[in-house]
């Protein structure tokens, strides 16, 4: 029973050492500010960059929205990639260009965390990626990559005329008491 325990587990480990395989080559994809190496750690399952943990990664330069989406992104690639892994086909993003800012490095930030998931929803039709966002970053539509990128995006709109739930109207910005 011990020698079946010892094999599950060195079996989970390389696991563990694939998906940080994968999370280092979305590291670089992403163009991480100041990349060496990256990988998951074997004690905490999450990212390490640089030997930083994630929790101790600076903010700044949108570090930490680029190796969270990474993060998300090498899971459901790796989960897509080997049967084996139970995980659901599916990630919901929240809002990653808010947390980059506008400069112009920010916004070609934002078009490579757009341009990895529509490379790895092009390998995997079956995934399905759902990102809430304040905006999509200006795709050019004179370069082929980026026309390609947009065409490939289904966007849904939400407004006070056409809320998330239908049939659930807005009570209108008067009478919205903001909480701070």
């Amino acid at each position: 029973m011990h020698a079946e325990l010892v094999s599950t587990l060195e079996a989970r480990r390389v696991r563990i050492r694939e998906l940080g395989e994968i999370y280092d080559a979305e590291i670089g994809a992403l163009q991480f500010a100041g990349y060496e190496r990256a990988s998951i750690d074997p004690d905490t399952y999450l990212p390490v960059i640089n030997g930083d943990v994630f929790d101790e990664l600076s903010v700044s330069g949108a570090r930490k929205t680029l190796a969270n989406v990474a993060f998300y992104i090498a899971n459901l690639g790796y989960a897509l990639s080997n049967n084996e892994i139970r995980m659901p086909s599916v990630i919901i993003i929240d809002s990653p260009r808010t947390s980059l800012g506008n400069t112009p490095e920010d916004v070609a930030a934002g078009k490579r965390i757009y341009y990895r998931m529509h490379m790895l929803s092009m390998a995997y039709p079956q995934c399905q990626i759902i990102v809430a966002d304040n905006g999509l970053p200006p795709f050019n539509m004179r370069d082929n990559l980026e026309r390609g990128v947009s065409r490939s995006i289904r966007l849904t709109e939400l407004t006070y005329e056409r809320p998330l739930l239908q049939g659930v109207p807005h009570p209108g910005l008067e009478n919205l008491e903001t909480i701070r």
